[in-house]
């Protein structure tokens, strides 16, 4: 008995071994490697290094650049070369603004009749800064907004502290390599006495570029005030 067992054992093993030989699968494989590289947005600014020309005395440009602070001795009849520039670097397309602030007691001397506004005009040049611009009403909900080719310019104005803001929205993303001159001359009209040259002493103009990602907005003005909110307020 036990030996009959022994040998049942045995056919069943052998079996499973025949068996075992048979078995095939069917299989397959692919793989898909995923690369993600991080977009950037990269501007900078910069302005011409002056010096004083000694037949005219106008502060003319060198040619160095900085991105520092500059002073300006300014008197009558004047021209200063200030060219505030921005570079799109290294950058994804990007839509891009600036925002410069006039700080100093100039209603008197630049103010607009009528409003609280300054003529900036009248001691800024060049650039994106030119007298053809087109009024409009109602632009995103602002009033009194210039608009160029180039950009749109809206002026907030604080005459009781002396200070107008101008906020300059460029029109349409600004591809790398694009620079955008704000402005390049200051000028000092010659009339200007004594009185109205001390108005102007301890006048200040901070210039500051802003960009944001084009992707998922529609315009300049919603990405730069979605971005920059603490910057843009109105």
């Amino acid at each position: 008995m036990k030996k009959r067992i022994f040998t049942v054992a045995l056919v069943v093993a052998l079996l499973a071994t025949c068996f075992a030989g048979t078995f095939a699968y069917l299989t397959d494989t692919d793989e898909q490697t995923n690369t993600f590289t991080a977009g950037n947005v990269y501007i900078s600014m910069d302005e011409a290094v002056v010096k004083k020309d000694e037949t005219t005395g106008n502060l003319v440009a060198t040619d160095e650049r900085t991105d520092e602070d500059q002073e300006y001795h300014l008197f009558p009849g004047m021209t200063v070369t200030k060219d505030p520039t921005i570079k799109v670097e290294e950058s994804e397309p990007a839509y891009v603004a600036a925002k410069v602030t006039v700080t100093g007691d100039l209603y008197d001397l630049i103010g607009v009749e009528g409003y609280d506004n300054i003529d900036i005009h009248k001691l800024a040049s060049g650039g994106l800064i030119t007298t053809d611009a087109a009024q409009e009403t109602g632009w995103n909900g602002l009033s009194m907004v210039y608009k160029t080719d180039a950009c749109v310019i809206y002026q907030e104005a604080d005459k009781v502290n002396n200070t107008w803001v101008l906020y300059i929205f460029m029109n349409g993303p600004q591809a790398v390599g694009t620079q955008i001159e704000l402005f390049n001359t200051l000028t000092i009209p010659a009339a200007w006495d004594n009185a109205e040259m001390t108005k102007i002493n301890g006048m200040e103009i901070l210039v500051q570029a802003f960009a944001t990602q084009t992707n998922g907005f529609a315009n300049c003005f919603e990405a730069i005030t979605k971005a920059f909110p603490d910057n843009f307020t109105f």
